[in-house]
């Protein structure tokens, strides 16, 4: 994605990645929102832009169930990327297909 930089001073950009499952998304409560990554550009320059990639997979999209369990739970997810001022940048739609996994398990005390 694009980062450009709209400020009237040289700076540092940070993009934000996340994922909002969707109303197809079994597992509830579902969160609001989850931040999966974020990247920092060095030094763009006013009215200049820079690209970054961001890698998602399964992981980007586990759920935390009431157990404290990190599960991938099948279904469609928004992922929106944000320059920290609130204002997506870029969006796009994924799904998450299979059974309902416990990925993480919660520890338990023993």
């Amino acid at each position: 994605m694009g980062t450009p930089r709209p400020r009237p001073l040289p700076g540092d950009a940070v993009v934000q990645a996340y994922a909002r499952a969707g109303a197809g998304v079994a597992l509830e409560p579902k969160p609001h929102r989850s931040l999966f990554d974020f990247q920092r550009v060095r030094a763009v320059a006013v009215g200049a832009s820079a690209t970054i990639t961001f890698a998602v997979n399964a992981r980007s999209l586990l759920l935390v169930a009431t157990s404290g369990d990190r599960v991938a739970a099948p279904g469609e997810y928004a992922l929106s990327f944000e320059l920290g001022d609130g204002a997506t940048s870029e969006a796009m739609e994924v799904k998450l297909v299979g059974p309902q996994l416990v990925v993480e398990p919660f520890p338990s005390v023993a």
